[in-house]
């Protein structure tokens, strides 16, 4: 099991699959949920405009 991004702890179980079907765990320790290889995906400035424009 991945190590816990928090509290760095190995006492993590699996817990499920976010929207994309990537694995989700859970620390037992800290109760902290996460995804081990995250894709942070931005929106840029020109998008967040547009959105606002719209709504």
């Amino acid at each position: 099991m991945p190590q816990c991004p928090t509290c760095q702890t190995l006492h993590t179980v699996k817990n499920g699959h976010i929207h994309t079907g990537k694995q989700r765990f859970l620390c037992k320790q800290c109760g902290y949920q996460f995804v081990e290889n995250p894709t942070n995906k931005t929106i840029d400035a020109e998008t967040r405009a547009g959105i606002a424009r719209a709504a």
